[in-house]
C-alpha cells in the first residue's frame, strides 16, 4: 500500500465520522422540535389555531395577563371539542381575575363590584365557569369558607354516583337513631328514634327541605371515605371526618363540585335524578335574584355558622356555573348582589365572543 493509498483511507474514515455525526445531529433537533410541539399543543389545549403573544390584547388591571400563553381563537366557542381543566384556575386575593381567556371584565363594572364588596365588613368570594368554554372569572376564589348546607350538593353527587356504580339503592333504608340527631334546618328531628326511612326519602329531604339528621343519616349509609376520594378528584382539598362532617370549601372548589354535577346529569338516570332535585329545590337565591323567568336553575344553598352562600348552575343559551360566599349569615344584601354581578360578567362575556368572533 502507498503513502497515497494510506492518505486516501485516513480520508475517506474521517468523512465518515463528520457525515455520522450531523446526521445524529440533525436528527436529535427534529427529535427536541416534534416534543416541543406535542407538549405545547396537547388536545385539550390547543384546538388547530395558535395565536402569536403579540396579537393577543392586554387583560385589564386586576386580571391576569395571558399574551404569553396561546388563546384558543375561534375554538373558545367550540364548546364539544375539548374540556378546560378548572382545576388549575388560580386566583388571587381581593382581586378580580379572568382565567382560560384573554376576556376582561369592564373597568365600570370591576369598579361597582369592589364597592360592592367594600360596603360590607366581612369576607366574601365568587367563582364562574362558563360551561361552553371554560372561561372563568372569580374574586377570592381561592379562599375558604365554612359550607353551611352547600356541601350537601357534593356530598349528593357522591351518593348518586355510588348507586350508579351498584353501590346502594334509593329502596335502601336507614333508622333514625340518636347519633344522627343535629340542630338546624330539616324536619326530621321531630320525629322519635327508630323512625325508618328509605334512601329516596332521605335525599329528597336533605336536597330539598337542607334536613341536616337526613345529611348525617346519609353520611352513615354511604361512608366519608368514598366522598373525601371524589371531591380530591375534583381538586377538593379539604375531607370530611367525624368530628367535622362540613368542612370548608373555596367559591373555586364548589365551582369545581357543581362543574361535575353538570356533567353527571347526562351520563345516566342517577345523574339525571340528582339534577332533578337540584332542580326543583327550596330556598334558591339565584332564582331570587334573577328572576323566575330564567329558565332552569339548578342550585343549593347554605346559611349558618358564619356564612351565607348559594351555587349552581344557571341554565338557558349559555349555561354556567356560579358559586357566591360570605362570611355572614344575617345578611343576604351581599350575596344577592354579588349573583346579580356574576351574572351581568357572563353576559358581557358572551357580548365580547360575539363582538370578536362573530357568534
Amino acid at each position: 500500500m502507498t503513502d497515497n493509498d494510506t492518505f486516501l483511507n485516513k480520508y475517506k474514515h474521517a468523512l465518515c465520522v463528520h457525515i455520522k455525526f450531523y446526521i445524529m445531529r440533525f436528527l436529535a433537533v427534529c427529535i427536541a422540535v416534534n416534543t416541543c410541539i406535542l407538549s405545547s399543543c396537547s388536545s385539550d389545549t390547543c384546538i388547530g389555531k395558535y395565536v402569536p403573544a403579540s396579537s393577543v390584547p392586554h387583560v385589564s388591571a386586576g386580571a391576569r395577563d395571558y399574551r404569553d400563553q396561546p388563546t384558543y381563537g375561534i375554538s373558545e366557542i367550540d364548546a364539544g371539542r375539548y374540556i378546560i381543566d378548572n382545576r388549575n384556575d388560580e386566583f388571587s386575593d381581593g382581586v378580580l381575575e379572568v382565567c382560560n381567556s384573554s376576556f376582561s371584565v369592564d373597568g365600570q363594572l370591576a369598579g361597582e363590584i369592589g364597592e360592592c364588596i367594600s360596603e360590607y365588613p366581612f369576607r366574601s368570594g365568587f367563582y364562574l365557569i362558563d360551561l361552553e368554554t371554560g372561561m372563568s372569572c372569580g374574586y377570592n376564589a381561592d379562599d375558604q369558607f365554612k359550607t353551611a348546607s352547600t356541601v350537601k350538593a357534593g356530598f349528593g353527587l357522591y351518593c348518586f354516583k355510588s348507586m350508579a356504580e351498584g353501590r346502594g339503592s334509593m329502596s335502601d333504608t336507614v333508622v333514625y337513631k340518636r347519633k344522627h340527631h343535629v340542630k338546624g334546618s330539616g324536619v326530621i328531628q321531630r320525629k322519635p328514634f327508630g323512625t325508618v326511612y328509605t334512601v329516596e326519602q332521605l335525599m329528597k329531604l336533605m336536597l330539598d327541605d337542607s334536613d341536616n339528621i337526613a345529611y348525617y343519616m346519609l353520611l352513615d349509609y354511604f361512608g366519608m371515605s368514598g366522598y373525601n376520594e371524589m371531591i380530591h378528584s375534583l381538586g377538593v382539598e379539604c375531607s370530611l371526618y367525624e368530628t367535622n362532617k362540613w368542612g370548608t370549601l373555596s367559591p373555586h372548589e364548589l365551582g369545581l363540585i357543581w362543574q361535575e354535577i353538570y356533567r353527571f346529569k347526562d351520563t345516566c338516570d342517577e345523574g339525571a335524578e340528582l339534577w332533578r332535585l337540584l332542580t326543583t329545590n327550596r330556598f334558591n337565591e339565584i332564582k331570587a335574584v334573577l328572576g323566575k323567568n330564567r329558565g332552569t336553575i339548578a342550585h343549593k344553598s347554605g346559611w349558618g355558622g358564619l356564612g351565607c352562600h348559594d351555587a349552581g348552575v344557571v341554565c338557558g343559551e349559555h349555561a354556567y356555573v356560579i358559586a357566591v360566599m360570605t362570611d355572614t349569615e344575617i345578611k343576604k344584601e351581599c350575596l344577592h348582589s354579588l349573583i346579580k354581578y356574576g351574572d351581568r360578567i357572563m353576559s358581557e362575556y358572551r357580548a365580547w365572543l360575539g363582538s370578536v368572533y362573530g357568534k
